[in-house]
């Protein structure tokens, strides 16, 4: 038992991530999920995850290596958004994934925003998950749904994927962002985070934790009180004060203040 949460036993998710697994879901596997949904007071059931990911664009699930094929994910994808508007439990979409072409992605957002127009009321609570979509895609989706928030994800500390995270972490409004850490995975670029943070001493930002301190070790890439994170190379909810460093930057505040209004919306 988690004294702070006061939660006496695990919560669980139901549904499947990645996406891609979707085709090993039959109408008997989709039945199970239905029926444990609708004992959840029992069992503690508290959401439903679902998704799409396009990266590999083939027709059928065989010639996808496994992957599984555009109309099983919008079949399982379809029933997973229809259980949850009929229980009532909160969804969690995901948009999986990475490819170099981008109509994949653009048709992969357009359809996951269509079947959860389609699917879901207006005041269903939807968590997009360290969403890979686009900014414009995610306004779609908050004009359509006023309890929806977005994830942010170690994704903002990279290259190839910062540009829009960071677009995304300054356009959403902070009672609508969530910090997720993906663990084990995506693990936040701590080197990235040291450079950025010390532009912002030397700029007089101030954007840091007023607790955290740079200090000078051997490698000169470490953090007071955020070295101990670093040591495993695995992610973990620990990796969260990262991000949140990321996300303050771009909300121009301090970054006691992202977690501890994020931390509200959790």
């Amino acid at each position: 038992k988690n004294p702070e949460l006061g939660f006496s036993k695990p919560r669980i998710l139901i549904g499947s991530s990645p996406p891609s697994c979707y085709h090993i879901f039959s109408d008997r596997r989709c039945q199970q999920l239905e029926d444990l949904c609708r004992e959840r007071k029992t069992n503690d059931v508290v959401g439903i995850i679902a998704g799409l990911d396009y990266s590999v664009d083939h027709k059928s699930s065989k010639a996808n290596g496994g992957h599984a094929s555009r109309h099983d994910q919008l079949t399982v994808c379809r029933k997973h958004l229809s259980l949850a508007a009929d229980t009532g439990l909160p969804v969690i979409l995901t948009l999986g994934g990475t490819t170099t072409k981008a109509s994949l992605l653009e048709d992969a957002e357009r359809d996951l925003l269509e079947l959860a127009i389609d699917c879901l009321p207006p005041s269903h609570f939807i968590l997009l998950s360290a969403y890979s979509g686009s900014p414009d895609s995610i306004l779609a989706f908050r004009r359509h749904f006023v309890n929806l928030y977005v994830g942010i994800s170690g994704n903002i500390s990279y290259r190839s994927m910062a540009a829009q995270a960071k677009e995304i972490a300054f356009d959403c409004p902070m009672d609508k962002l969530v910090l997720v850490s993906q663990a084990p995975h995506v693990l936040p670029n701590h080197q990235s985070m040291v450079e950025e943070a010390k532009d912002d001493m030397e700029q007089g930002h101030g954007f840091l934790l007023s607790s955290l301190t740079l200090t000078d070790d051997d490698n000169n890439n470490k953090m007071y009180r955020i070295e101990s994170f670093q040591s495993s190379g695995l992610n973990t909810s620990c990796m969260i004060p990262i991000i949140a460093m990321y996300v303050a930057r771009e909300k121009r505040c301090s970054v006691e203040d992202v977690l501890s209004r994020t931390l509200k919306n959790t």
